[in-house]
């Protein structure tokens, strides 16, 4: 059976967004109220194109692509707060010497002090270790090396993507 452009596109950007050949073909299906096959989605999806690339290479290249991005986000997010930490510090430091906006000299103290502190850990943080995307990237990457648990996790990778995003927010909640 033959399907229009619009229709592939479609499957493409649900695979795209890491949906199963199966997930997409149900999809379809109620959409265009006829059977699609998963065969015919994974058909699609491993064709080469004019480039040798396939709808694989493709959603690789985008979720590198995708992580980078977020990595560079919170790369200028730490930095951002790691400046204005220590305009912060440079203010309360003025303070001390000069004695002019300071009510308290010990709650001057102990905010320069946690400041301090706040600014050693973005530090630790912009120097640091991976990032979280690149670490769960780098798990998601190697289970999927393993045929069976690829295919889970290719599988069920929305859901897989909902509830980690779910879990680092909690985490987050949990550490304020």
């Amino acid at each position: 059976m033959s399907y229009s452009d619009s229709v592939k596109i479609r499957a493409y950007s649900m695979f795209l967004q890491g949906d199963s050949f199966e997930a997409i073909a149900k999809a379809l299906s109620q959409e265009l109220e006829k059977r699609v096959s998963p065969t015919t989605i994974k058909n699609w999806a491993s064709k080469e194109d004019s480039q040798g690339k396939t709808w694989h290479d493709f959603r690789t290249e985008t979720r590198a692509v995708a992580t980078r991005n977020v990595e560079i986000a919170e790369q200028s997010r730490i930095e951002s707060m790691a400046s204005k930490t220590r305009t912060l510090q440079d203010k309360v430091y003025e303070g001390l010497l000069e004695d002019f906006s300071i009510k308290s000299p010990e709650g001057a103290i102990y905010a320069f002090k946690a400041l301090g502190e706040f600014e050693l850990k973005l530090n630790k943080e912009i120097r640091g270790d991976k990032s979280t995307v690149v670490i769960i990237q780098t798990m998601l990457d190697l289970f999927c090396e393993i045929p069976e648990v690829g295919n889970a996790v290719n599988k069920h990778f929305s859901k897989i993507a909902k509830l980690i995003e779910e879990r680092i927010l909690q985490s987050e909640g949990s550490h304020e």
